[in-house]
């Protein structure tokens, strides 16, 4: 059998362990799925239904709710009812959030291109070309 799993498996928790919190940077004092929460509401239709992050990050219920309640305490989220349906919460950020979000997107990108900066131009593309297609495949499959 081929270690090729156990590589991408090694590779991946080191890709990811590049984007998490830094004593120094944005993602101080935020969990990784606090970070994915404000993430999402960025980029979400405003405002973003709790259910709908929740479900596009595969959290469980009680998950998401104790991380909106962190982010309400921290000041960078709003949690409100739908006016449409009382059952439903949707979550705006708050101008510290949105500021947060902007800083968390810059260092994200930052990573990538430090990452990316690792190998030659070519190696580069096809990187981003492979990533592309399995992040491709895996949405199909849900």
């Amino acid at each position: 059998m081929t270690d090729l799993p156990k590589r991408l498996s090694d590779s991946i928790t080191t890709l990811i362990a590049q984007f998490k919190m830094r004593p120094d940077g944005p993602y101080e004092g935020l969990s990784l799925v606090e970070t994915s929460i404000v993430a999402n509401i960025a980029v979400a239709c405003s405002p973003a239904v709790q259910g709908d992050i929740g479900s596009a990050l595969r959290l469980p219920k009680t998950t998401m709710t104790s991380a909106v309640s962190r982010l309400q305490t921290k000041g960078l989220v709003e949690r409100m009812q739908c006016v449409d349906d009382k059952r439903v919460r949707v979550l705006t950020l708050t101008k510290a959030g949105r500021t947060l979000a902007d800083s968390l997107a810059l260092a994200q990108v930052q990573s990538s291109e430090a990452m990316l900066n690792a190998l030659p131009q070519e190696d580069r593309e096809t990187l981003v070309r492979l990533l592309e297609q399995v992040a491709d495949t895996i949405r199909e499959q849900d």
